[in-house]
């Protein structure tokens, strides 16, 4: 019931690429907006806060702590810890269950976890035949033509 009205509203089709959005903190949606402004559409994300802690629930049956903890202790991680299987598994099946063409890491700068793991991604998404970008990007919202440029370029590649 709740989801009902999606079902009858119209789906995007001018686009020129479904991308997975993945990378730390993205507090300010401009980025988003910087992608879909140039045609990218994007599908899902991996981020920090995003969409990874909402896949799974907590188990309503059991005992309420130990089912919340249980919930936080195996959700995907964050790349700070050393589950790079499960994290590699969770990210190819988001591109596959929302048929993404693609892939954008945007990584904070000098945040060491996403550089590592975007670089990590890259070569996840290459043995997977998935194109995939790193966008480095400060705090505030600046170097917007440098980014769009690499952006425009990433989506011109992998465009349909």
């Amino acid at each position: 019931p709740e989801f009902a009205l999606l079902g009858e509203r119209e789906g995007f089709s001018d686009y020129k690429a479904r991308l997975l959005l993945g990378g730390g903190e993205l507090d300010n949606p401009a980025y988003i907006g910087l992608i879909e402004g140039l045609g990218g559409l994007v599908v899902s994300d991996f981020l920090c806060y995003g969409t990874r802690d909402f896949w799974d629930l907590a188990d309503e049956d059991s005992e309420p702590v130990a089912s919340l903890a249980k919930r936080y202790i195996q959700r995907i991680s964050c790349p700070r810890m050393v589950d790079y299987p499960e994290r590699d598994k969770f990210v190819k099946d988001l591109v596959k269950d929302f048929k993404a063409d693609g892939i954008i890491v945007q990584r904070l700068m000098y945040c060491d976890n996403w550089g590592c793991e975007g670089a990590r991604t890259q070569w996840e998404a290459k043995k997977n035949g998935t194109p995939c970008m790193v966008l480095e990007r400060e705090y505030m919202m600046s170097a917007v033509g440098q980014m769009r440029t690499r952006v425009q370029a990433f989506l011109e590649t992998i465009g349909r």
